[in-house]
């Protein structure tokens, strides 16, 4: 258990190594992605929260790990996670601190064409049931990259190579190896939960989330697949309450295939990718934070 003084301005910072993991939102993506059979894998490390108190509505986020996915006949209809917290952050405003319990990392399975699906499931606590209004309460990402991983100039070329210093976040030359930033290849998808859709949900023997329940707003990258155009935005909004009454937000980040396969294509025969400098592997670190409002 660490327990941390919450500061004194309208932002609370909890900040992580990645040798020393306080909040490691993305050592969780310590994970491997296997570029289609061509053994491209994946690592990432950790990175910082920020969260906004104005208001002070946010007790905790639990942390919970993946189990196995929910299907039927036609596919995978959602996500099964483990009922038991993995990690906890808790906030106390009258004792104005923080306390981090147990595991706050985690990390993420092999990423395969046959098994994509390797998922974090956080819960954001609120203090009490709201009756939000629009915009009341957000969840929100930022990061200082500008651009995605996979984009192009109008002739298909890659917009800047792997190894050009717009397109990594660090180098380790005693490796070698460079890291590229996590937000290319993410997603976010989350759900409202009341106090009765919550207990009904951790009554289970799993936690379980149907696609069909869950809204996905903004990530960090978009992929037109009709025109095979790819836009990047450095500060999406994963959530934004509607009107309703709300007392926990299951947020699940993922891996976004779209995005992968799309940079997959971008470097297809390129010499960075394909040449003896990456030994067949490619690594990404974690390179945004996220802000709770309200």
């Amino acid at each position: 258990m660490k327990l941390k003084k919450l500061s004194q301005d309208k932002h609370i910072k909890i900040v992580a190594a990645t040798s020393m993991t306080l909040f490691s939102l993305l050592t969780v993506f310590s994970a491997c992605i296997a570029w289609f059979g061509m053994n491209k894998e994946v690592g990432a490390s950790g990175q910082n929260i920020v969260v906004s108190r104005l208001n002070g509505k946010l007790a905790s986020i639990d942390f919970f790990s993946f189990d196995d996915v929910i299907t039927d006949p036609n596919g995978i209809t959602g996500y099964k996670f483990f009922p038991d917290e993995i990690g906890n952050i808790t906030f106390n405003y009258l004792e104005d601190s923080i306390t981090v319990s147990d595991d706050t990392a985690i990390s993420l399975e092999r990423y395969t064409p046959l098994q994509k699906e390797h998922p974090l499931l956080l819960i954001f606590n609120l203090t009490e049931q709201f009756d939000f209004q629009p915009n009341q309460f957000r969840i929100e990402a930022i990061t200082d990259r500008t651009t995605f991983l996979g984009a192009k100039n109008e002739d298909g070329t890659p917009l800047f190579g792997l190894t050009n210093e717009s397109s990594y976040l660090r180098y380790n030359p005693a490796l070698p190896r460079y890291y590229y930033p996590l937000s290319s290849v993410a997603k976010f998808m989350y759900q409202e939960l009341s106090t009765a859709d919550y207990n009904t949900l951790m009554q289970g023997t799993t936690l379980d989330l149907l696609f069909e329940n869950t809204t996905s707003n903004e990530n960090f990258v978009t992929i037109t697949s009709g025109t095979e155009e790819s836009d990047f935005n450095s500060n999406p909004e994963l959530y934004v309450s509607s009107e309703g009454s709300v007392a926990h937000i299951a947020l699940i980040i993922d891996y976004f295939p779209d995005a992968i396969e799309y940079i997959y294509t971008t470097y297809l025969g390129d010499d960075d990718l394909e040449g003896n400098i990456f030994q067949s592997e490619l690594y990404f670190e974690c390179d945004w934070t996220f802000e709770v409002f309200g």
